[in-house]
């Protein structure tokens, strides 16, 4: 059976920060879910494109509108400037954060894999967790370090996606040993214990 819990959440205005009382599913009924699933890939999807840029506003969106009472969810859905208006709230808001620590994980999991997976069957396009994941590990690398070698990164991240074999830690260690990036590091450190001795 669904719980329905209570919370508080914030948001920014021009007036500063105002609170809002509602209430929010933990879990949601099976129709509920295809429902969500649908409604997430009838955004996304469409004849000619998949928008993948707003995946996650738009699941994000429907977390609030499918698993709380807040009405400016029902309002948003009707807006003419749907997209924006949505952007707009979640960004001056806490709700998702508060829904999504109070769910059971596992729905969320459930929910995102059903969306992929809809998707893929729309669009024959499939996405590769791990090029996702090397690719998201060099942009927050990028963005959080000053001065860092973006070329090597992205060496290095190749060697690993062109691997033939199955990505294990000695094939991976391999893969960095037969790398100009390791070739580079060795020689500099020859250079260095040179200098020093």
């Amino acid at each position: 059976m669904k719980e329905v819990k209570n919370g508080v959440y914030t948001r920014i205005t021009e007036n500063g920060e105002e609170a809002y009382n509602f209430n929010f599913y933990t879990d949601l009924s099976v129709a509920n879910k295809l429902n969500f699933v649908n409604s997430v890939v009838g955004i996304l999807v469409d004849e000619s494109h998949y928008n993948s840029v707003i995946r996650d506003l738009i699941f994000d969106f429907y977390i609030v509108y499918m698993m709380t009472d807040v009405s400016d969810a029902k309002e948003l859905s009707a807006s003419d400037a749907f997209l924006d208006d949505v952007e707009q709230f979640l960004e001056y808001t806490n709700i998702v954060d508060i829904v999504k620590a109070n769910v059971n994980p596992l729905l969320l999991d459930e929910l995102n894999d059903a969306i992929d997976k809809s998707v893929q069957y729309l669009t024959g396009i499939h996405s590769s967790p791990f090029n996702d994941a090397i690719a998201s590990l060099i942009y927050t690398i990028n963005r959080k370090i000053d001065g860092i070698d973006l070329d090597v990164l992205i060496e290095m991240a190749k060697k690993f996606v062109n691997m033939t074999e199955d990505f294990t830690l000695e094939n991976a260690i391999n893969a960095y040993m037969n790398s100009d990036v390791h070739n580079n590091n060795l020689a500099e450190i020859i250079e260095y214990k040179n200098a020093h001795q």
